[in-house]
C-alpha cells in the first residue's frame, strides 16, 4: 500500500492536467529514481542518439509544453497524452531498447481513489 501511496501522485497529476500533463517511465538501466539525471544533463555535442533524443522531449515540452513539438532526433516516437481509466494509457516507457508505449497497471484507480480521498479529507 505504501507504493500506491508514492506512485498514485502521477495519476493524481495526469487526472488534474489532463491538457499538459505525459506520463513517462525511466525503465533505462537501473529504472531507479533519479536515474535519468545524466542523460537529462549530458553535453548535447557528444551524447549520442538516445540521450539527445530524450533531452528533445524535454526541452520541447518545456518550450512549447508539448514533448512532441520540437523533437527532431532519430530514436525518439510520438509520445500521445495518457489516457486515465482503471490504468494508465499511452505511457511512455524510456528503456534500454528506446522507447516506446505501453499501459500502466501499477497505478490502479481504485488505490489512487482511496489516496486522493485521504488527502482531500485532511485538508478539510
Amino acid at each position: 500500500m505504501m507504493y500506491s501511496y508514492f506512485t498514485c501522485h502521477v495519476r493524481i497529476i495526469a487526472q488534474a492536467f489532463p491538457n499538459s500533463t505525459w506520463v513517462g517511465q525511466w525503465s533505462r538501466g537501473t529504472g531507479k529514481h533519479g536515474a535519468d539525471i545524466p542523460a537529462v544533463f549530458h553535453n548535447a555535442t557528444s551524447s549520442t542518439d538516445f540521450e539527445s533524443g530524450y533531452q528533445d522531449y524535454l526541452i520541447s515540452h518545456a518550450v512549447t509544453g508539448d514533448p512532441n513539438t520540437l523533437r527532431t532526433r532519430n530514436g525518439t516516437i510520438e509520445w500521445p497524452k495518457p489516457i486515465i481509466g482503471d490504468d494508465i494509457a499511452n505511457v511512455l516507457n524510456i528503456g534500454d531498447d528506446g522507447y516506446s508505449i505501453f499501459t500502466d497497471d501499477e497505478l490502479p484507480a481504485d488505490q489512487c481513489d482511496f489516496w486522493l480521498e485521504m488527502w482531500q479529507q485532511s485538508r478539510t
